[in-house]
């Protein structure tokens, strides 16, 4: 038998999505590395406006309390990826989340994130290999996007 700690690792959900959503998600990947790893959710700071259609509210079965990492028009808190902005809005935000977890519930062995939280786990990655005095620092990361 082993007396190997598992691995602690931060899960960083996408956008419309909440680190509650995440977990749930990832149901079957959690039951896998059970035995390996210690996964933490969390979940950004910054609300998104709920989906609209033809006027009224999207299906009413999807979690209401989605979130966002930023948003690439500030005007109405809106993100798309394919959007060519100045704007970052809500991902000051965002990092002081992040540096705030690593502080809280830190360290974390490596970083597990999904979509929008992907492309800001790379931007985590630039931020760790300027060797700057942040609290962000992990050995590896698993990227998973869909953009």
């Amino acid at each position: 038998m082993s007396n190997e700690q598992p691995l602690k690792i931060l899960c960083i959900h996408g956008y419309r999505q909440n680190g509650k959503v995440f977990r749930e998600r990832t149901g079957a990947f959690r039951k896998i590395i059970k035995k390996h790893a210690d996964l933490v959710f969390i979940t950004a700071p910054n609300r998104v406006p709920p989906l609209e259609t033809d006027g009224e509210a999207a299906d009413s079965t999807v979690d209401t309390d989605a979130r966002g990492w930023w948003f690439s028009r500030s005007e109405d808190n809106y993100y798309n990826p394919l959007d060519y902005t100045d704007s970052s809005k809500g991902f000051e935000d965002s990092l002081q989340c992040i540096i705030q977890t690593f502080k809280e519930q830190g360290p974390f062995d490596g970083i597990l994130a999904f979509s929008q939280g992907a492309a800001f786990l790379s931007l985590l990655c630039s931020i760790q290999q300027k060797g700057t005095d942040s609290p962000i620092k992990f050995n590896f990361c698993h990227i998973c996007v869909w953009f």
